[in-house]
């Protein structure tokens, strides 16, 4: 069967606004969590490095009978840039970067962490350039790392804190003036953008 010409229909001008300024409220509504969506990955992903790093070395700490470090990578003296784990006994004390620019690091290493652009990592004593872990798996002090992104405006943070006995804690917001005294990762993303 074929249709006439006159029997068929498109949109209006009037309809086809409508459904742009429906779309238009929808985007904006939609566009504020969806940043913090991104921030909270950003942050999470760059936790659960740090994480798995303090755990491995803690672990290797532990199998070879030996302190380990995790050291950060001496460029500008910053969490932010990255961290390694030098080879135990390998004479590595510090994560250099090459001078040939190709990003990766020379000497004997474990692990080697960079970090996406958008996400800080300040230490809490700001001094801090290596966490050692001795034979027990055990660290001295309490190194307090806060990850922070923006998203829409505001600040996204968490802290993460290697306690005395070498477990880590993760939590919402800013880092606390007191290290926890146990506890292993905690699900602290999602309060991660108030």
């Amino acid at each position: 069967m074929v249709s006439s010409p006159g029997n068929h229909r498109g949109f209006t001008l009037v309809e086809l606004l409508i459904g742009v300024v429906i779309l238009s409220i929808l985007v904006a509504i939609a566009a504020p969590a969806f940043n913090d969506a991104l921030a909270t990955q950003r942050l999470r992903a760059a936790t659960n490095e740090l994480r798995m790093s303090i755990s491995h070395a803690r672990s290797e700490a532990v199998k070879r009978n030996v302190t380990t470090d995790l050291v950060l990578v001496q460029r500008d003296s910053s969490w932010s840039n990255g961290w390694c784990i030098p080879e135990p006994g390998s004479g590595t004390t510090a994560c250099a970067d090459t001078s040939d620019g190709s990003g990766y690091l020379v000497g004997n290493y474990l692990n080697e962490v960079y970090l996406q652009e958008g996400v800080a990592v300040t230490e809490d004593s700001s001094s801090l350039t290596q966490i050692a872990f001795n034979n027990w798996g055990r660290t001295a002090g309490c190194p307090r790392f806060e990850f922070s992104t923006v998203s829409s405006g505001r600040t996204c943070a968490l802290c993460l804190s290697a306690t005395l006995d070498g477990r880590v804690v993760v939590q919402a917001g800013a880092c606390p003036l007191t290290c926890p005294t146990s506890g292993e990762a905690t699900n602290a993303w999602s309060g991660a953008c108030p």
